[in-house]
């Protein structure tokens, strides 16, 4: 088993053109070139086995991290409001401290009238009433701030287009729509 060794060591000696010093032993250089001494086998071939076996036998956590969207830091809300803001328009008319001084902490989605919160931005979405490509602006006096849901159904609509396919699509369903009195 050593002849071999030696064998492949001597012939990695002729390839690279190394020569041996005095104090340098062929177990130097054995070590030097990565071999292992019983089996004849490079290193790295220790390293792709045992990365073949790491992929088969994934380590579990006992317990998992937390999923980082659920639990938002402070920094992470903040950005996500005022990129809301720059996202709904091209160029800068307003900013999200604008839209808070419109619509407070806490308002309702301008179609559906749900309680929606300033500081949880997933809730809610920016619209305009009128839709951008029939020529409305992208300034604060055309801006509504609906559900999410709300605004993908919406989608290029006015609003008051929104609400008459809103009833067409409940009548054709068979229900009748009564607009409540007001007392």
């Amino acid at each position: 088993m050593f002849s071999e060794a030696f064998r492949s060591l001597s012939s990695l000696v002729s390839q690279t053109g190394q020569s041996i010093s005095g104090n340098q032993n062929y177990f130097d250089l054995m070590q030097m070139h990565h071999f292992q001494l019983l089996d004849n086998r490079p290193l790295h071939y220790k390293r792709i086995q045992n990365k073949i076996y790491t992929f088969k036998n994934p380590k579990t956590r006992k317990t998992p991290l937390p999923i980082w969207y659920l639990n938002p830091t402070p920094k992470q809300i903040t950005k996500s409001i005022s990129t809301k803001a720059h996202t709904f328009q091209k160029r800068m008319a307003f900013n999200y401290k604008d839209v808070h001084k419109k619509y407070g902490d806490h308002f309702p989605c301008a179609l559906t009238g749900r309680p929606l919160k300033f500081n949880e931005p997933h809730t809610y979405e920016y619209d305009h009433i009128m839709p951008h490509s029939r020529g409305g602006d992208n300034s604060l006096s055309n801006l509504q701030i609906l559900c999410p849901e709300a605004n993908q159904a919406k989608g290029m609509m006015t609003d008051d287009e929104f609400k008459d396919l809103c009833k067409e699509v409940i009548i054709h369903a068979g229900y009748k729509i009564y607009k409540p009195l007001d007392t």
